[in-house]
């Protein structure tokens, strides 16, 4: 992500005559890096908790009554 990072900001100032600090990108990249984990971790625990009730109910999506 780093590289694509620098790179990008590299076709930006060549092509776009946009400069941004190496601070600025650095944040950049961080910043998302934080959201990308963010979104993995909220997926890893949805998941999770989505299969123990599958297991739970029997497979199903509702509660049975008895």
């Amino acid at each position: 992500m780093l590289l694509w990072s620098i790179w990008h900001n590299r076709n930006d100032e060549v092509w776009n005559d946009n400069v941004q600090m190496p601070n600025q990108i650095g944040r950049h990249v961080f910043d998302a890096w934080n959201m990308i984990g963010t979104q993995f971790i909220n997926y890893i625990v949805t998941t999770r908790v989505g299969l123990q009730n599958q297991v739970y109910y029997g497979g199903k999506n509702q509660i049975q009554t008895g």
